[in-house]
């Protein structure tokens, strides 16, 4: 998984984003993995050091059907978004808020203190529990 966490330069290296997916929890990994094995070039923005979101605070083991993660503990399933996030080539850009959608289409972004855009042709919001 290509985890941009700085700038390094002052400059992320640009390339091309089909999808941008705002959050890096558990709807916007799951977004962002199912867009990129039908070949899609996706990059998700999340303003947390890690992605996984609320998964990995997640101890107990889940309820309902063995197809939705019955019997697996949060953070493994969190774990497992990781590795096929990577496998799929998803882009996650940490530390990284998301703070405006333009025309363009455009990503205000601010990482670092520095403020950029990153363009899109499409993306989602997925901010989940608070």
């Amino acid at each position: 998984m290509r985890l941009s966490t700085d700038w390094g330069s002052g400059r992320w290296l640009m390339r091309e984003i089909e999808f941008g997916v705002v959050g890096g929890g558990p709807a916007g990994l799951s977004a962002a993995i199912e867009a990129a094995k039908c070949g899609v070039k996706v990059a998700v923005f999340d303003e947390n050091e890690r992605p996984g979101g609320q998964l990995f605070k997640q101890i107990h083991k889940f309820f309902g059907s063995k197809e939705h993660g019955a019997g697996v503990r949060g953070i493994d399933i969190g774990t497992q978004m990781l590795e096929d996030a990577e496998k799929y080539g998803v882009e996650v850009r940490l530390n990284t808020a998301v703070w405006g959608i333009f025309d363009g289409p455009q990503l205000g972004i601010s990482s670092n203190q520095r403020v950029s855009s990153s363009q899109y042709e499409e993306s989602s919001s997925c901010d989940g529990s608070q």
